[in-house]
């Protein structure tokens, strides 16, 4: 499987908009931040995390040619690794696998709590080649049970989308260094790098 980042500047959108769902062919993007607009701010209340096995929530977003798309959209173009509550230095890490991560056919797909120019700034300081979405309302984080009102963000979890739109694997309370080797189990494959007996 063959495909680079997600979509060039996208716009997010809370799941009760109404998508439009379509499909188009992978375009490699020049820049690949998103931006959530017209999310209204998460509800009271915690929904469920999915659990492994589970259908993962197909949240809305707004392309950058203004076109709905959902989730079930980039699983089009191969499995998808969802993150949250993310540091700087994770998105470093996981720029660091990405890759290797493209090599097993697997998105990856950074969900950020801040404004469209502070994703966009945070984009260029951590100089990431994947995608991010900018979620200041915490309208895709509410969606996977991560959201903390509190702090208005999410919490540090992850979730492996398979592209049959299921969860493969997820994990809460902290964040991979080795997210190859993680999805690569999960997804049954061998290619996992062999660590060093030094």
């Amino acid at each position: 499987m063959n495909f680079g980042s997600l979509f060039a500047a996208a716009l997010l959108a809370a799941a009760s908009h109404p998508a439009v769902p379509m499909s188009r062919p992978h375009q490699t993007a020049a820049h690949n931040a998103v931006s959530v607009t017209h999310a209204n701010p998460a509800s009271p209340g915690v929904l469920a995390t999915p659990a492994v096995g589970d259908v993962a929530p197909d949240f809305s977003y707004q392309s950058h040619d203004y076109l709905w798309q959902n989730l079930h959209n980039m699983l089009e173009q191969g499995h998808v690794l969802l993150v949250f509550g993310a540091t700087e230095a994770d998105l470093r890490s996981l720029e660091a696998d990405r890759d290797r991560l493209i090599r097993q056919g697997v998105l990856p797909v950074a969900v950020i709590e801040q404004r469209e120019g502070d994703v966009w700034k945070l984009l260029r300081k951590a100089n990431v080649s994947y995608s991010l979405l900018s979620d200041p309302h915490g309208a895709i984080a509410e969606q996977y049970g991560v959201y903390q009102p509190e702090t208005r963000g999410a919490h540090s979890a992850w979730f492996l989308v398979d592209q049959s739109g299921r969860v493969r694997e997820a994990g809460t309370g902290g964040l991979l260094r080795e997210w190859s080797e993680r999805t690569a189990v999960a997804l049954g494959r061998t290619e996992v790098r062999t660590a060093s007996t030094n």
